[in-house]
């Protein structure tokens, strides 16, 4: 596309856009597990702007049903890509994700590990 009317030859550069999505549905004869439900969609795009250099981005989203608690998470994961070429299947990736917690998100803490409603992440201190 990025070339066109030219024809495509694998050497210059690259744009990849991609879209993905799951869903899935528990029945269970285990009441802890019955009746959950899952979907996870997002989105990721690639340019490759040198022969050496491609950047990348991602943005998921993870929504669930549990015990009739709604429950939402996102993902962003900015990456650089460095290569040795066009076509090279070396790659040394630098990548950085922040997760979005939703206000439902129950955290464990202590030793052992417990629920604990209290705990909010995503929210800085106040010091």
């Amino acid at each position: 596309m990025l070339r066109y009317p030219r024809s495509f030859e694998g050497n210059g550069p690259d744009l990849f856009v991609s879209l993905f999505g799951v869903f899935t549905a528990v029945k269970s004869a285990d009441i802890l597990y019955d009746g959950i439900t899952k979907l996870k969609y997002g989105t990721e795009v690639s340019y490759a702007p040198l022969s050496w250099l491609a950047l990348s981005g991602r943005y998921e989203s993870r929504r669930w049903k549990y015990r009739r608690r709604q429950i939402h998470t996102a993902i962003v994961s900015p990456r650089v890509i460095f290569r040795s070429g066009y076509n090279a299947r070396d790659q040394l990736v630098l990548q950085y994700s922040h997760w979005f917690n939703g206000s439902s998100i129950v955290v464990n803490s202590g030793a052992p590990p417990r629920p604990d409603p209290t705990v909010r992440p995503d929210r800085t201190s106040s010091r």
